[in-house]
């Protein structure tokens, strides 16, 4: 029987953007009107993917130095509607990400979040998806609150890390998406 490789997926981008409400809608198939996350917190799904997310204010940015270390994954996300969290996030969220994780295969994608607020968008999909394509990352519209976008992207980076491994190894990867998520115990220590 084959066992479940288990990864460290990162969702980190400035605060605000959505990086909580992602991972709930993932997770547990539920949108809530989060308030800030405070330094980091940790669920899990069943590729295994420990997905963490990071909290995006200034003054946590660098306790997300540790959260970067071991990471096999991230999704760098932005609002669609806020122009600013998408500004220098090549430079801001990006270049840290790599010159703090250990894994030069890490899969990095870039969403854009709350694709649903059309009506106030500031960052076109096509201009998203040449930076993405520009910086070799994966990229996704998404939106938490209507559900859009949030299995693929998850199921693209499962696939990628699963082909990655594959190219690796001699065996098969087994990768495995666990739909009835269960309640974790907490601090993954």
């Amino acid at each position: 029987m084959a066992s479940v490789d288990e990864r460290k997926l990162l969702i980190i981008g400035d605060s605000a953007v959505g990086k909580t409400c992602i991972l709930k809608r993932y997770v547990k198939d539920e949108f809530t009107r989060e308030q800030p996350t405070i330094a980091g917190q940790y669920l899990r799904r069943t590729i295994t993917l420990n997905v963490w997310d990071t909290a995006g204010q200034e003054r946590f940015y660098s306790v997300t130095k540790q959260f970067f270390r071991h990471a096999d994954a991230a999704i760098v996300v932005y609002d669609v509607t806020n122009r600013h969290s998408y500004e220098g996030i090549i430079q801001k969220w990006v270049d840290k990400l790599h010159a703090e994780c250990d894994n030069d295969d890490i899969v990095v994608a870039l969403a854009g979040n709350k694709c649903d607020l059309e009506d106030q968008r500031k960052v076109s999909t096509a201009e998203a998806m040449s930076l993405a394509a520009n910086a070799g990352m994966l990229f996704g519209e998404t939106s938490a609150a209507a559900s859009i976008g949030i299995t693929e992207l998850f199921q693209e980076i499962a696939e990628q890390l699963a082909s990655r491994e594959s190219s690796h190894d001699a065996g098969p990867a087994l990768v495995q998406l666990n739909l009835d998520p269960k309640k974790d115990s907490g601090c993954p220590c």
